[in-house]
């Protein structure tokens, strides 16, 4: 096995990332239901993923003590909330879609988006099944790959 976290893998994470951020968005939605003129919002997760499948290959940089960051994936960590702010990196928030329905006294519809959180979390939970079955078969290959 070339690396041992795979691009599945990584592609996996970025899909799981990806959907809980959805999920906070749709969440928003139905918090801000009764606002007026609060625009019902979504994330288009097949223009995120296309985009992170289109993205470069990532570089390796190896330290002098043998640790490998991978330099795509360095992320910077605010230790406290009265810290600067840190752009989320998850993705580009020029990706949140605004709802152009007009309702009253907004565009949110409770049914609508209540069947979008239901339908986000199957598909993150089928992404975590997907994790899973490659981290069986990770297990599958070192332990019967060892034994010769």
């Amino acid at each position: 096995m070339k690396n041992l976290i795979n691009d599945t893998m990584l592609t996996l994470k970025k899909a799981m990332q990806v959907r809980s951020k959805t999920n906070d968005i749709l969440a928003s939605n139905i918090v801000n239901m009764d606002t007026p003129g609060y625009e019902a919002k979504d994330v288009p997760f097949e223009k995120i993923m296309q985009q992170h499948l289109n993205k470069p290959k990532s570089t390796i940089l190896a330290t002098k003590d043998f640790h490998q960051y991978d330099t795509n994936n360095l992320q910077l960590a605010r230790t406290n909330n009265a810290h600067f702010d840190i752009k989320n990196d998850i993705f580009d928030g020029n990706f949140i879609e605004i709802s152009t329905e007009r309702g009253t006294p907004n565009n949110v519809d409770i049914d609508v988006e209540m069947a979008k959180i239901a339908m986000n979390n199957l598909e993150y939970q089928s992404h975590v099944n997907s994790l899973i079955k490659q981290f069986d078969l990770l297990k599958t290959a070192i332990t019967e790959g060892g034994a010769g």
